[in-house]
């Protein structure tokens, strides 16, 4: 196997993929590369491709590839110049073993981590089912984040010394006006954060087959997913329906598709 391509673009790949496992599976097919994992509660998933067109060198052995993004993501640590290319090479008939070259202006790093074998549920990931779709809104990835992490501000001591906080929040849309916002609240208090996107400056397309649409979702999940994204963009298409999962897709600077998934949290009785 030998496989070249732009070190900050790889970089931001290995930071996005980092934050849900330490170890992830890279899939070199003869057409394009795909990264496609699932955090280790099985309910938050990353889905990337991108063309064999964007790698300097793509020479593949048609077999997933399982490596720990923990050590990429320390490798590629600090200042990269522009320009500087990662080459990964490997001959598994010899050694278990990833060699990770960064070629840069001041010259060239070597770094080996290990192949790791696969286990079964590496073998079969596929997409979760969305359902109709409900809403389709193109927003400012940042913005969405903001929302979330006001969510997650609220709580405190209750009067017995217990500690009370948001661990949802809703994303809901409505029209006449468009309007998309992020809000949360905890009930029997008065505490509530309201956090809702301007038109034209935070909220660029909405989409919605009835007047209002509200689903719940965990804050630490939407946000694992957002940090993600904006390594990549800071705009985003998000896709969700009541009770169903939410999909979260970002633009990219070049041809390809990463997008992502969190299931939603249902109130049980």
């Amino acid at each position: 196997m030998h496989i070249a391509m732009d070190a900050g673009i790889f970089r931001h790949i290995v930071a996005s993929a980092h934050q849900f496992k330490d170890e992830v599976v890279f899939r070199f097919e003869k057409e394009r590369m795909i990264l496609h994992t699932v955090d280790e509660g099985h309910v938050c998933m990353m889905h990337l491709e991108m063309p064999r067109e964007l790698f300097k060198v793509y020479e593949p052995e048609n077999e997933p590839i399982k490596v720990s993004v923990a050590d990429l993501r320390n490798y590629l640590a600090g200042p990269l110049k522009e320009g500087t290319v990662i080459d990964l090479s490997s001959d598994i008939k010899k050694e278990p073993k990833i060699n990770v070259g960064i070629k840069s202006l001041y010259g060239f790093r070597k770094f080996g981590t290990p192949w790791i074998a696969l286990e079964e549920e590496d073998k079969d990931v596929r997409d979760p089912k969305l359902g109709m779709t409900e809403v389709t809104a193109k927003v400012d990835a940042v913005a969405l984040k903001l929302g979330v992490e006001d969510a997650g501000k609220l709580g405190g001591k209750t009067k017995k010394g217990e500690y009370t906080g948001a661990n949802t929040c809703f994303i809901e849309a409505r029209r006449n006006p468009d309007r998309f916002v992020v809000w949360s609240l905890i009930e029997g208090t008065f505490q509530s954060s309201w956090n809702e996107l301007a038109a034209d400056q935070a909220l660029f397309e909405l989409n919605i087959v009835q007047d209002q649409v509200r689903a719940e979702y965990s804050i630490e999940r939407l946000l694992t997913i957002l940090k993600a994204g904006i390594q990549f963009s800071e705009v985003c298409k998000v896709s969700f329906s009541t009770d169903w999962p939410i999909r979260i897709g970002f633009e990219l600077p070049f041809e390809g598709d990463l997008h992502f998934w969190t299931t939603p949290f249902i109130k049980k009785g």
